[in-house]
């Protein structure tokens, strides 16, 4: 049995500050039903320690790969240079074919590092 994996671009922006993250994000639930994941940048991360209820996620697109959603990512990053943008939590400009998903049991739906159970535990933690 084949698991659907859905592939989306997402935008978070902070309510209170309009300081915003761009991401990509591969799931097994609908992208609008993927309401627990908020990014995956240190500074983000932050941010949402002292007012979490302040930030919004917004889905940008969806799409039938990981690589077709990556290159979205790509292109945004680059269009807004949210590595430089002061407006944007990001750090870096994703690079061509970045990938930070693991791989998900025998069917690699996803690429990327692939981590060990425990390391995928203390993620979800």
């Amino acid at each position: 049995m084949s698991i659907l994996i859905y592939h989306y671009t997402y935008l978070i922006t902070n309510t209170n500050t309009q300081m915003k993250y761009i991401g990509v994000r591969s799931c097994s639930c609908l992208p609008e039903n993927d309401l627990d994941y908020m990014g995956s940048s240190k500074p983000l991360d932050e941010a949402m320690e002292t007012s979490p209820e302040a930030f919004v996620k917004t889905i940008i697109d969806t799409f039938p790969t990981r690589k077709n959603a990556n290159a979205d990512e790509q292109r945004l990053h680059e269009m807004y240079d949210v590595a430089r943008n002061p407006l944007f939590y990001n750090q870096i400009n994703a690079p061509f074919g970045f990938c930070n998903a693991g791989k998900t049991g025998k069917d690699s739906y996803w690429y990327g590092k692939h981590r060990s159970s425990e390391t995928k535990q203390k993620l979800r933690e």
